[in-house]
């Protein structure tokens, strides 16, 4: 009989498996990196021998390493700085305020950091210029605080580009400068780019003509290693999708995977664009048959990203917006956005990435969208009898009940955002946009649950510049705000949804461990404690039946492991 290098007895030891059910243990034993044997602490006391360590867990709980399917690591060092600009969000400012912060934070910026590559800051609240009648700034806003280099501020959303005038010149815009497919270029009145780029196409075009916009993959490495130290580990995430990595993330990470420095399984996507769309999918079909961004089991590439749809005006919905918030921005009282790619040609790329062993990840956010996507998703699973590649919807802000059933019956996955399903102040100025009906069903995430929706976790991190788990896992289960927030006096009696919007503790556990393995392929690795996989664990200060549901947020492990190693504590 093999022998165990560890022993964890006495314990409360939950896990999921692939239905969602929950399994409980009160013991495990691990050789090596992998998990050797789960059962009562008898059975498993007989894999000791003289030098296993044993580890009396006294009724802690345990949990599989936790996931978080859809994130932005690689963009973590964006809010590390000293600088970056989360105070235009954190509070109500005007529009005149918001761009006084803005300008304050660069010229701080300019007085103490070498800005010999640029200045590139992010967390702008597009949302004070969208409600403004002012609309958006421009270059000229920025040139008053640095005129000297280029500067390139990220949004909070990452939706929006915001460039100053040297930035522009450098990249070669000015008049005559094309339209990008699907994004937006703001424009004076002369049709002469202002400085403000839209939508994720836009985002990737400038980062591509502008180096100034991205970050090099040494600054990628740092970037990352700072995410998985400071937060993740600590958390107990093993595991996460980064969602949107440009080549030089997408080059660090496969680097960081190669030399052992990467202790958290990634995998990533590669991002659709409607421009050039020919040569990103000959390019995309031949890294992945090559096998290029593979590195052993700790990170590959396996899904296409695409975003259906945009944020604000730019969701796709099935009915107009509300009509004063129209007419404010001088849209037509009909419109209700507009979807990123046409539906023929939507189908058509599914269908050819489905034959090809794609996953797709979509955002879509407007119940447009999410239709949309699914058409084509129905389109491609005709088209190729037989193939599942685990298709996955990620944020599903609003979605009819029909479309609920046809992600059941198509096997699509939500990949969600529990910590966006409560009603605070953004969501009640929300509402003079989307309308109080739509605000109250936004993230249904316990209807997508109980009719079958398999729901993988996450938190968007570091537009959501919080990375817990533990909260999201709450919000799911109360659908409440929780006491950390700083609405919560006002707001803590709204049950965003009612209670058919919440998720049961299992279905949350699974949502932030098996399933999100399951979504990146990961689940034959890791995701639940059974024997033969990772030996990826966290360790809890007590048993979780002892914490109630409305503290979860305050849960920290106090003990992580990793490939059977201590990684934490």
């Amino acid at each position: 009989m093999e022998k165990a290098s560890l022993i964890l007895k006495n314990g409360d030891i939950k896990t999921c498996d692939l239905s969602g059910k929950l399994i409980e243990y009160e013991a495990m034993a691990v050789a090596g990196e992998k998990i050797l044997a789960v059962g009562s602490t008898q059975d498993i006391e007989k894999y000791a021998d003289p030098e296993t360590e044993i580890l009396d867990l006294h009724g802690k709980t345990v949990f599989p390493g936790l996931c978080d399917a859809h994130l932005h690591a690689s963009s973590t060092r964006e809010i590390l700085g000293k600088y970056n600009l989360y105070a235009t969000v954190e509070e109500e400012h005007t529009r005149a305020e918001t761009i006084e912060i803005v300008q304050d934070t660069i010229r701080k910026f300019m007085e103490t950091e070498d800005i010999s590559r640029g200045i590139r800051l992010t967390g702008w609240n597009p949302v004070v210029f969208c409600n403004s009648a002012e609309g958006f700034p421009t270059a000229k806003d920025l040139d008053e605080a640095c005129d000297e280099v280029p500067v390139v501020l990220r949004s909070v959303c990452q939706h929006y580009i915001w460039l100053n005038s040297c930035a522009l010149e450098k990249a070669g815009i000015g008049k005559g400068f094309p339209d990008i497919k699907d994004g937006v270029v703001y424009r004076d009145d002369e049709g002469v780019p202002t400085g403000i780029f839209q939508e994720i196409s836009a985002v990737n075009y400038i980062k591509e003509i502008l180096p100034e916009a991205d970050h090099t993959v040494e600054e990628y490495k740092e970037s990352i290693l700072q995410f998985q130290n400071m937060f993740a580990l600590p958390m107990g995430i093993t595991m996460i999708c980064d969602a949107l990595a440009t080549p030089n993330a997408m080059e660090a990470y496969r680097e960081l995977a190669l030399s052992g420095e990467l202790k958290v399984r990634v995998s990533g996507v590669y991002s659709f664009t409607p421009d050039r769309l020919d040569e990103i999918l000959k390019t995309v079909i031949e890294r992945k048959n090559s096998g290029v961004d593979t590195a052993g089991d700790m990170y590959h590439v396996p899904t296409a990203k695409f975003f259906e749809d945009g944020v604000e005006f730019m969701f796709y919905m099935r009915e107009p917006f509300e009509a004063d918030a129209l007419k404010k921005a001088g849209y037509p009282s009909d419109y209700r956005g507009v979807p990123q790619w046409r539906p023929e040609k939507l189908k058509e790329l599914f269908t050819a990435l489905d034959r090809e062993g794609f996953q797709i990840h979509v955002h879509a956010m407007g119940d447009g969208a999410a239709r949309d996507t699914l058409d084509a998703i129905e389109y491609a699973r005709e088209k190729n009898p037989g193939a599942d590649h685990r298709h996955a919807i990620a944020h599903v802000m609003n979605i009819s009940d029909a479309d609920i059933e046809r992600m059941a019956a198509l096997h699509v996955i939500g990949s969600v955002q529990p910590c966006w399903g409560i009603f605070d102040s953004f969501e009640q100025g929300n509402i003079s946009l989307m309308g109080e009906k739509r605000i109250e069903e936004g993230y249904p995430y316990g209807k997508l649950y109980r009719r079958g929706v398999r729901l993988a976790s996450g938190t968007d991190f570091p537009i959501v510049p919080i990375l817990n788990p533990y909260q999201g896992m709450q919000i799911g289960m109360t659908r409440q705000v929780p006491k950390t927030h700083p609405d919560y006096e006002e707001y803590h009696d709204c049950i965003r949804g009612g209670e058919e919007c919440r998720v049961d503790f299992a279905g949350m556990l699974a949502s932030y461990t098996v399933n999100g393995a399951y979504e990146m392929f990961y689940e034959d690795i890791t995701g639940s404690l059974e024997a033969g996989k990772s030996a990826d664990f966290v360790i809890l200060p007590t048993a979780i039946s002892e914490v109630d549901v409305y503290d979860y947020e305050f849960i920290r492990p106090e003990s992580v492991y990793f490939k059977g190693k201590k990684v934490i504590g």
